[in-house]
């Protein structure tokens, strides 16, 4: 079984892009298309799963737009089943189009905003100062409603929900068959059990958590292979992950145990645009894999390529870099170095724009000027202190975070850069 694994597409439709943002531009919409066109290039390889956060606002005319290209790699003979996440779902932001010359411009909606419905929209919150001064006949073409679960469930139906051999509609999953000895279980995360773990961590609910189990004693009882996607990790791609993260953002390990007991030992996951592969154990002994996935639109712009013998419980993956698409030019030699340095500078300039003295303190700082506050808990050697001490501390930071994110870099445990992160 050959697939294609990809998550975090984070579409964006050209029609909302935002004149002079500093979030978005044309580059950005033309990547996640071209991981698309990517994936359909990979012969043998012809089923994609895509694991949740298709668009990245939920906004209705992005996932249209990223439709009609699932429909273009369909027709290129390839099989595509997607999970939708939170940010399809739970829009993080109500936010207006471009129009004519207009610069657009959003804001932050809550958290619990379930979904954008400009027919309750209190277009005071939503906009910004510079359309305040508009009157609300006008401010209200440009807003842009986003959709509900119950919508994104039936939007996406064609890709994977209706040849499904079981649906869940509750918690919008289903179980589609690879082929005749595949099974693969496309999850919604979306169930916030909050009375159980006493946090709002992602999971499922009860109800679908027997589902999950049925399906597993299905798998079992014909001789079948049955793995699952998700969006969320079941466990931390590295162990500093959740010292930034909150728990919204992040599971609680009951969840990955709980399908390891079922005999779940393989998960495609996404969310942290991290390369990662993790496994965790049941209380019972049940190992179960973890392999997250990055992101096709940011750093690094990467998705996978899967050969899995369910029948010998092997498989083999490797991460494959989108392509710089046709008629851009972004001064760097590729979307990896692109988005790295973007990223970099982003961060840079953030740290720089922080009050006077603190901004040129966290950006120059170097290893030895605070190691005596680290000296004990980090444990270096005379010959691993002479390595680092001259290192500037934001640059061994944003290092070691770009080594997390691709998954490829040597900085383990046991190298002084590691030691002192942690210390």
């Amino acid at each position: 079984m050959k697939l294609v694994i990809m998550t975090d597409i984070h579409y964006v439709s050209p029609e909302m892009i935002i004149d002079g943002s500093s979030d978005y531009s044309d580059v950005d919409s033309l990547v996640s298309a071209q991981s698309l066109i990517d994936a359909a290039g990979f012969e043998g390889y012809d089923t994609v799963l895509i694991t949740g956060d298709l668009t990245d606002k939920g906004d209705r005319l992005s996932q249209l737009a990223l439709i009609e290209k699932l429909r273009e790699l369909k027709s290129k003979g390839k099989r595509v089943l997607v999970t939708t996440a939170t940010h399809d779902f739970n829009h993080h932001k109500a936010y207006t189009r471009k129009r004519g010359d207009t610069k657009a411009t959003f804001r932050s909606s809550p958290w619990d905003t379930p979904y954008f419905d400009k027919d309750a929209a209190d277009f005071g919150e939503l906009v910004t100062d510079d359309f305040r001064d508009l009157p609300e006949d006008e401010i209200a073409p440009a807003l842009e409603e986003c959709c509900t679960p119950e919508e994104l469930w039936d939007l996406y139906r064609e890709f994977g929900r209706d040849d499904a051999v079981s649906v869940f509609e509750p918690d919008f999953c289903y179980c589609a068959e690879l082929d005749d000895k595949t099974l693969c279980l496309m999850l919604n995360d979306n169930f916030r059990n909050v009375e159980a773990l006493d946090d709002i961590s992602p999971t499922y609910s009860p109800s679908c958590l027997k589902w999950i189990r049925s399906m597993v004693r299905k798998a079992k009882d014909e001789g079948k292979f049955i793995f699952a996607c998700t969006h969320h990790p079941l466990l931390p791609p590295v162990p500093a992950y959740r010292i930034g993260a909150t728990n919204r953002n992040m599971r609680s390990p009951y969840t990955g145990k709980l399908l390891a007991s079922f005999g779940i030992d393989l998960v495609f996951s996404g969310h942290t645009h991290f390369a990662d592969v993790g496994f965790m154990k049941s209380s019972h002994g049940d190992i179960l894999c973890d392999i997250t996935t990055p992101s096709v639109r940011f750093f690094p712009p990467r998705f996978r390529l899967a050969d899995i013998d369910g029948e010998n419980r092997r498989i083999r993956t490797r991460t494959v870099e989108v392509s710089k698409p046709d008629g851009i030019d972004i001064g760097e030699g590729t979307l990896f170095e692109h988005y790295r340095k973007r990223m970099y500078d982003r961060y840079l300039n953030q740290m720089r724009s922080l009050p006077k003295p603190l901004g040129r303190i966290v950006t120059q700082m170097r290893v030895k000027d605070f190691y005596f506050l680290i000296r004990f808990q980090s444990k270096l050697t005379a010959e691993e202190y002479a390595k680092v001490k001259n290192t500037r501390f934001f640059d061994l930071v944003m290092e070691l975070v770009f080594n997390m994110l691709a998954g490829d870099g040597g900085y383990t445990p046991d190298t002084p850069e590691y030691k002192v992160l942690m210390g």
